[in-house]
């Protein structure tokens, strides 16, 4: 888990060898909505968020 209830684990970030700037650069490049609450690194350095129930469609 890199982010949990908007907390950046950086921790985390360093045992994927992200920085805090890479993982805000890929949150913009993926046009990542502000309303999540979890985010992991999937396969091939890739975000998975879990939305907030109110940002889900």
């Amino acid at each position: 888990m890199v982010i949990d209830n908007r907390h950046v684990h950086t921790e985390n970030l360093k045992r994927m060898r992200l920085t805090d700037d890479q993982l805000e650069m890929q949150l913009r490049l993926q046009r990542v909505p502000t309303g999540f609450q979890k985010s992991d690194i999937r396969s091939k350095r890739q975000l998975g968020l879990e939305l907030i129930k109110s940002m889900r469609m």
